[in-house]
């Protein structure tokens, strides 16, 4: 059943972004690898639920739940680089062993729409990323690498379709979130280089980007999660993700 799903859900995004399918096969052959992919993950969570793992805090039988963080990252404000028009602009953060969190997120780290249209939403405090959605982005473009897509956690241990949104997860001693929104993939991810490759004709970057964006958008969780904080504290490298339970 899950892989029936995971394929047709592939199959309905091809229909749905069919325009692009016209007029550039490579965006064919970009789902048609997702829709592998995530065959192949299919059968890993149906294995999982068939096992019957533990039940655990959220109501989810049957799920693995816990995490580890592999990375945490962030990228200053800087006058000349943080706006999306910039030459100098990247979606890329850069990799730290531990990040102060706050109420407000991740400590020195900057994000341009949350922090002016959005008006520094709480809800969009911490981005989370899992590897497994990382394998799939590498699969499509070998040269990608963890912290392009300006994720602030990257958690091994974990599948990005076991998330869901109101989801509390405690990372590390102190520190605990919420889970509030998947992330929509957007055109600024673009800029990164192996996208807007400056070898290829206009038109043919405009064809990678629209493929990029729209192999990303196959599954909620793909381009990752937005959490808000409820605790704050310290996050470093090898901590543990794991469900959290008020007195827990």
């Amino acid at each position: 059943t899950t892989t029936t799903t995971t394929t047709t859900s592939v199959q309905s995004a091809t229909r749905r972004k069919g325009r692009y399918a016209t007029e550039d096969s490579w965006l064919d052959q970009q789902l048609r690898k997702a829709g592998s992919w995530l065959d192949s993950l299919g059968k890993d969570v149906q294995s999982i639920n068939n096992d019957a793992m533990e039940t655990i805090a959220g109501g989810y039988p049957g799920r693995k739940k816990i995490g580890t963080v592999v990375r945490t990252a962030a990228r200053k404000y800087d006058r000349q680089a943080s706006m999306p028009s910039s030459a100098r602009y990247t979606t890329r953060k850069d990799s730290f062993p531990v990040v102060q969190v706050s109420k407000e997120g991740i400590v020195d780290d900057y994000n341009h729409y949350r922090t002016l249209a959005l008006k520094s939403t709480p809800d969009r405090a911490v981005s989370i990323l899992t590897t497994d959605a990382m394998r799939y982005v590498q699969s499509l473009y070998p040269t990608s690498n963890n912290g392009d897509l300006g994720e602030n956690l990257l958690v091994d241990g974990i599948t990005f379709n076991e998330i869901r949104v109101g989801e509390q997860y405690r990372i590390g001693d102190s520190v605990v979130v919420t889970v509030t929104e998947p992330i929509e993939p957007c055109a600024n991810l673009c800029k990164l280089p192996y996208i807007n490759d400056p070898s290829l004709a206009p038109k043919d970057r405009i064809s990678r980007c629209k493929a990029f964006i729209e192999a990303l958008d196959a599954k909620d969780g793909l381009r990752g999660w937005y959490a808000k904080v409820i605790e704050p504290g310290t996050i470093r490298v090898g901590d543990e993700l794991g469900p959290f339970q008020e007195g827990g």
